[in-house]
């Protein structure tokens, strides 16, 4: 059963993750909204592919990653080890 708890600790750095890419995003729509410098021009990869589909697939992947890794955490700890 050692392969639910990786199983459980890869979906939550897959949640981790993407949870960054939503706050780098949103961080850094409002420094150009306020005329501020921009480090990473990360508005252009959603411009790319459509910003409103984009984020949605970000947080569709947060929110199911974020659940399998309960499901699948609280699996293992139901199971022993």
């Amino acid at each position: 059963m050692n392969v639910l708890f990786w199983f459980s600790i890869g979906l939550w750095v897959v949640a981790l993750i993407s949870y960054a890419m939503l706050l780098s995003a949103n961080e850094q729509l409002q420094r150009k909204d306020a005329g501020m410098s921009v480090f990473i021009p990360f508005e252009k990869l959603f411009h790319n592919v459509g910003a409103s589909r984009a984020r949605r697939y970000l947080y569709r992947t947060l929110v199911v990653s974020a659940i399998g890794a309960m499901v699948t955490g609280g699996l293992f700890l139901l199971t022993g080890t």
